[in-house]
């Protein structure tokens, strides 16, 4: 009940009462809440804030110390209570206050914005305007500047050095001046950042990362062949087989290869690229506040996360995709050709599985599947058999009826036959038939 309570900022009362909150900016609201992290930041700020916040306003009303002190309000005996509409006819146990109740209740912002939790839809939505814009500038600023530096050959360190870091370079101060811009926008239009109640700015810092950054990812999809090369095309023959022609050749590989994945693969790199980008936010979002303002410890969670996403979101989503492509599939054949054409087409798929198995199995051992073939086509004994019954019919022939095993002299099919006789069956001539036991 306390948390859907809204609390406007005059109520029903015959004085017009109002109601006691603090206000503060954001750079006011981040400095108290970095002071009350103490000197080594390693404190939870909440429990401090909330009773110097109460303190405050508990000083408002010297004549009823119960009127909105701490101890009250987390009691629920608030003599403010009586004022609120919603709360005032709830009993004392029914209307305790938690920290976190406390400050998104009595503190606000300059606009009149109480103190709120992070919001993911929030984040995004405030950083993803000038995402959008530093991305664009980067891609643009790179490129320029690749194309400024075209007739320079990569053949030596320093050559090397400027096609590679120029482009980074240039995209990235022409990326820092639409951020500012971007941002400048943001305050304009969407006003400033929300005051967020300690310890619960996770998910909003998780969407602010991830609307800067997914854009970036949308840059392969836009390169273009000639926007990737660093000049070893310029390379005479003699230079070729430099380091700095190897390194630089490597990265336009590279840049190739990322390229033609957004713009052959598209779901597949999307996927992969919304999946590593939001880990990477996620995981940022999740450090301590502390850790999180320092910029090394923020890059190497955010690198780490990013990059280990990126490799599990592009093998889940291949074989997602994979997976989806043989129901598919199957599904089509089923309609073609009904249930009979889709048991024919999975008995030829088991056949050709145990074949893989079998010439795995056999060559293994050292022997060579034409070989155990061979042997078991040889009539020989046959032969023979027939033979002697027509020089002389009085004369009782058995050709004896060998397993698989026994008539291609092979010792892995031998090994097979014993192993699968122990589980209830084995291999006579060529075929797989129930052995019997006395």
């Amino acid at each position: 009940m306390v948390e859907e309570t809204v609390i406007p900022e005059t109520v029903d009362n015959p004085n017009e009462f109002v109601f006691p909150k603090l206000t503060f900016s954001e750079d006011e609201y981040n400095d108290t809440i970095d002071i009350f992290r103490g000197p080594e930041k390693d404190k939870d700020p909440i429990p401090n804030f909330v009773s110097a916040i109460t303190n405050e306003l508990s000083s408002e009303y010297p004549d009823d110390p119960n009127f909105v002190s701490e101890k009250a309000l987390k009691d629920g005996t608030a003599t403010v209570f009586s004022y609120i509409p919603n709360l005032r006819n709830l009993s004392p146990e029914e209307r305790k206050m938690s920290n976190k109740q406390i400050v998104k209740f009595f503190v606000q912002d300059t606009e009149g914005r109480p103190a709120t939790e992070g919001s993911l839809i929030r984040g995004f939505a405030r950083k993803a305007p000038t995402g959008a814009a530093s991305a664009a500038a980067f891609f643009k600023g790179a490129q320029a500047t690749n194309l400024a530096l075209s007739a320079l050959p990569p053949v030596n360190p320093v050559f090397a050095g400027t096609r590679i870091l120029g482009p980074i370079v240039g995209g990235t101060a022409a990326a820092m001046a639409a951020t500012s811009g971007g941002d400048y926008l943001t305050e304009k239009f969407f006003g400033p950042r929300r005051l967020l109640v300690p310890g619960r700015d996770s998910s909003e810092v998780a969407g602010e990362i991830f609307g800067e950054n997914i854009f970036f990812g949308a840059v392969p999809f836009f390169l273009k062949e000639k926007s990737s090369r660093l000049g070893t095309d310029l390379i005479v023959d003699n230079l070729k087989g430099s380091r700095s022609s190897k390194i630089t050749k490597g990265l336009e590989n590279l840049l190739d290869r990322a390229r033609l994945e957004a713009q052959t693969k598209t779901k597949r790199f999307a996927a992969s690229e919304i999946g590593a980008t939001g880990l990477g936010a996620t995981a940022v979002g999740q450090m301590d506040a502390e850790l999180r303002e320092d910029t090394k410890s923020r890059l190497a969670v955010e690198a780490t996360a990013t990059v280990t996403g990126g490799l599990f979101f592009d093998t889940l989503v291949k074989k997602s995709i994979g997976a989806f492509e043989v129901i598919k599939d199957k599904y089509k054949n089923i309609k073609a050709g009904g249930p009979r054409t889709f048991l024919k087409k999975t008995e030829q798929k088991n056949e050709e599985l145990i074949g893989e198995f079998l010439r795995e199995f056999i060559e293994s051992r050292g022997e060579t599947v034409e070989e155990v073939l061979a042997n078991l086509d040889d009539t020989t004994l046959e032969v023979l058999a027939a033979r002697v019954r027509s020089a002389d019919p009085s004369q009782q022939i058995t050709v004896p009826k060998l397993t698989a095993g026994g008539k291609a002299r092979s010792s892995a099919i031998l090994s097979l036959e014993k192993s699968l006789e122990v589980g209830g069956c084995g291999l006579e001539g060529n075929e797989l038939q129930e052995t019997r036991r006395p």
